[in-house]
């Protein structure tokens, strides 16, 4: 088994994981509330806690000095944003931080890292751009709402309809993406917030309803499916 982070296995680099990773359970933020005179107690589910991922890893160093070896290692981790394992290679976490916890140095040849992969709580799902040119419905797959990337192509003033929940676009000349997960809406990196009225859709586990005024020509979604 290995893992890729942005593409990049860690055999390119000649080191192996010491065992499979225990990945643990996505944990939801729940607050308990005693009401007085209440049995039990009010339940407040609120979102859901990061994921640290820890794997070690070894490696022989026969050119290198194994100092040089784990600099080599640093630079494979420095400012990834995917991990994904090969035995499920469908699916990534989106990487928020690596740390490096600790080295050993047994011999002059022989090393070992440890290194924990502090993930968002969700494993998303690799599937390609959906493109509707029409009112059209969409299967979420996964167990727990989505938080899609929309680009919207039309002029003028337009509305998208996700669910029975409107969102509207302003003054529209090319197109607008609407990344529901950032909470933000930009055309080229440019912030085109002003120009959208209404919420951010989500995509429901299940079927989810899409529609869209006349002047939209179509809908390009990364759906951004997701697990717990």
């Amino acid at each position: 088994m290995f893992i890729l982070l942005d593409g990049v296995s860690n055999k390119t680099l000649g080191i192996s994981l010491v065992s499979h990773p225990e990945i643990p359970s996505t944990e939801q933020i729940v607050e308990y509330i005693i009401v007085e005179g209440r049995h039990g107690s009010l339940t407040k589910k609120e979102s859901y806690k990061n994921l640290t991922i820890p794997m070690e890893f070894s490696f022989m160093s026969n050119q290198n000095t194994v100092k040089q070896m784990l600099r080599e290692v640093k630079r494979w981790i420095l400012n990834k944003e995917k991990l994904v394992f090969s035995d499920d290679p469908n699916f990534y976490y989106e990487v928020k931080n690596i740390v490096v916890k600790s080295t050993v140095n047994d011999i002059d040849i022989y090393g070992r890292v440890s290194i924990d992969f502090v993930c968002s709580p969700f494993q998303y799902e690799t599937v390609n751009p959906i493109t509707l040119a029409a009112a059209a419905s969409l299967v979420n797959p996964g167990t727990i709402d989505s938080e899609p990337l929309i680009k919207v192509f039309g002029v003028g003033d337009v509305t998208v309809t996700v669910n029975g929940q409107i969102f509207r676009l302003n003054g529209m000349a090319d197109y607008i993406s609407v990344d529901c997960e950032l909470r933000e809406a930009h055309r080229n990196k440019t912030s085109r917030n002003s120009n959208m009225v209404g919420e951010f859709p989500v995509f429901i586990p299940g079927q989810n309803t899409i529609s869209f005024s006349s002047n939209v020509t179509k809908l390009v979604i990364e759906p951004r499916w997701r697990y717990i």
